[in-house]
């Protein structure tokens, strides 16, 4: 009888160690951290998709995908962003931006600049800007922004004189003083360097001297000083700039490390001084 009651027992006991064992909840397996995806919009003028490229492979350790595509003229990567089909661009400094805001009332936001682009003035007839002849033509970009940062160039070079205060929004009604007649060409800034071998000097950014087998720190016969107000601008629109993974996208494009790679292998493009 004691056996008999021992043997239940001991049953009992197993049988409510199993349910027990049974019962416990269940573990849950940890889900990877979603990718989040940001997509930009830049040109293929260095170093600019190069940047983004080394910013693309920095922000995957944040589980964060940089998609990257390219636009063939300067209207696209502001209208795309302002549209809300981009989260950000990447090819151009803030005055042209503000151009491009201003004239289409887009939602454009400048939310951090990097490098420089070194402006220059070129000839493939002359070394000095003393030597243009009466009459030389000069070709400039037509957009507004860097038509005006070409014409004050060649203030500081004294070749023209311009109306005091112009700024950025310079234009060729400015020019009070013209001694050698000089005759001016706009065109798009993409094609400035294609003009280039047909005139006497042609006056571009360094991100477009490539299309010319051009250098500016080499070939550059005048060079701007370092002007912080053309630095480039990474542009977002006012939902896009709030997203914290635009956010990491910006703080890694500003990092030391990209500047150092940017100074690196494009010194004789641009200037990224630390501000």
């Amino acid at each position: 009888m004691y056996a008999r009651a021992l043997y239940f027992g001991v049953l009992s006991t197993t049988l409510a160690l199993g349910i027990t064992a049974c019962s416990k909840p269940e573990q849950k397996t940890a889900t990877p951290t979603e990718t989040k995806v940001v997509t930009l919009l830049t040109r293929d003028n260095p170093p600019y998709p190069q940047v983004a490229e080394y910013v693309r492979d920095k922000v995957k350790a944040q589980n964060i995908e940089l998609k990257i595509k390219y636009a063939n003229d300067g209207l696209i990567p502001n209208r795309s962003v302002a549209e809300k089909e981009s989260d950000l661009n990447y090819f151009q400094h803030k005055y042209y931006m503000q151009s491009a805001k201003e004239l289409n009332g887009w939602d454009l936001v400048p939310i951090t600049s990097t490098f420089n682009g070194m402006f220059g003035a070129y000839s493939p007839k002359y070394k000095n800007l003393q030597d243009l002849p009466v009459k030389a033509k000069v070709v400039i970009p037509s957009d507004p922004s860097n038509g005006g940062r070409a014409l004050n160039l060649l203030a500081r070079a004294n070749l023209i004189e311009l109306r005091p205060h112009t700024g950025a929004k310079t234009s060729l009604k400015d020019i009070t003083a013209n001694p050698k007649q000089l005759q001016f060409i706009e065109v798009e800034h993409a094609l400035v360097p294609v003009s280039f071998k047909d005139n006497d000097l042609a006056i571009m950014a360094g991100a477009y001297t490539i299309h010319a087998d051009l250098l500016p720190k080499r070939d550059a016969i005048y060079l701007e000083q370092d002007n912080s107000e053309y630095d480039s601008v990474l542009v977002a629109n006012s939902q896009s700039a709030h997203r914290p993974e635009v956010e990491a996208v910006k703080a890694a494009f500003i990092a030391a490390d990209t500047r150092e790679f940017t100074l690196k292998n494009y010194a004789d493009t641009v200037t990224w001084p630390e501000r």
